[in-house]
Parts: C-alpha cells; structure tokens; sequence
C-alpha cells in the first residue's frame, strides 16, 4: 500500500500558537514588538502577522471570540512570502450575513495593516482571507474542516472550542474509513471507501 492510498489515521498536526502563550497573552514575549519598538526576532515573518491578528480580533470582539484558526498554505507551512492568510474566525454572536461581518472585520483589517507598516514600513501588508463563523455554524459542519484536520494551525481557542470539534471530526472520519488520496500535487477525501449504491451516511 503506497502512502497515497494508506487509510486515514489519527496522526493530524494541528499547530498551535498557543502552546507557549496563554490565551490573552501575545504569541511573542510581552518585551516584543510593541514595547521593545521593533518585532521580536524569534518570530517568522506570519508568526508576527497572526500575533499582529490575534490581538486585534481580542480588542474588537473581546469576549465574542471563540477561536481563530489558520488553514490554506499558511496553515500547511507551504506559503510563498507573498501568500494570502487563510482565517477562521469563530465568534458569538455576528452580525447576520457575510457582507454585515466583512463590513465589521474592516476595522479589525485596517488596525492589522497600521501596526504592520509601523513594524515594517517598506514591506506591503499581508492580504486577510476570513471566513467567519458562529459556534452553532461550527456545529452544522462544513466540507472546509476537512482542509483542516491535517494542516489547521490554531492561534486562539477558548476552551478548546475548535480543537474538540477538529478531534470529533478526525474520529468521524476515521470510522468510516475515510482517506485524503494525493493526485498530481494535490489531494482529495474518499470518504467512504466502502460506500454502497444507495447507502446514505452522514459525515
């Protein structure tokens, strides 16, 4: 069996920001960026950006936010320096409606973009790609988790709120056998191997 076709395993990485800083804590030494004037140099160049977003997202929603969690090519560690940052955002409550929450981010975006060009003048902005989300929606599911289970890299989680669901998800998919097939430098879930004609199953 090649590892291509080898079944799902609970062996997902989910990196997570958190694991050295508390939840209101920034991801660097409090001596950072801000009070030292300059970044702290243990971090990388997107370890700063979700630092950066990570303390925004706490100012604005405060205790609204639930999680916030980076996928796409930041999240797998495969991203070229000018790669777009993939976000889920989980918040409770949001406004109803994407454009009501793109519109309510704004504020979170454009403080983002000021205390990035004060740390770096001369470099451009990182671009932000949110998805925005209630726990409820959470619970509902989406096919964009599936993104996740591997290559998620948590920066904040109250109570472990994403983390539980990402565990609940992985064991789901491991009971039914599911696996992530690689295909020409990409990949896609089989999620039932074994499905038969007119089988129902729910992920």
């Amino acid at each position: 069996m090649t590892p291509e076709q080898r079944p799902f395993e609970v062996q997902r990485e989910v990196k997570s920001a958190s694991k050295h800083a508390a939840e209101h804590e920034p991801l660097g030494d409090q001596r950072g960026s801000e009070q030292a004037g300059g970044p702290d140099p243990r971090m990388g160049p997107f370890e700063r950006a979700l630092d950066i977003l990570r303390r925004e997202c706490l100012t604005h929603y405060g205790e609204r936010l639930i999680s916030i969690v980076v996928f796409g090519s930041v999240g797998r560690q495969t991203a070229r320096p000018d790669s777009d940052i993939d976000v889920l955002l989980v918040a409770d409550p949001l406004p109803d409606g994407r454009m009501a929450r793109v519109r309510e981010f704004d504020t979170i975006e454009k403080a983002f973009g000021e205390r990035w060009l004060a740390m770096y003048p001369d470099a451009g902005v990182p671009d932000l790609s949110p998805v925005f989300k209630t726990p409820s929606e959470v619970a509902r599911g989406s096919l964009l988790f599936l993104d996740m289970v591997h290559d998620a890299w948590i920066v904040y989680d109250k109570d472990d709120f994403f983390a539980r669901h990402l565990k609940a998800l992985t064991e789901r998919l491991e009971s039914l056998g599911a696996r992530r097939v690689f295909y020409r430098g990409s990949w896609y879930w089989d999620i039932k191997p074994d499905l038969k004609p007119g089988e129902v199953f729910e992920l």
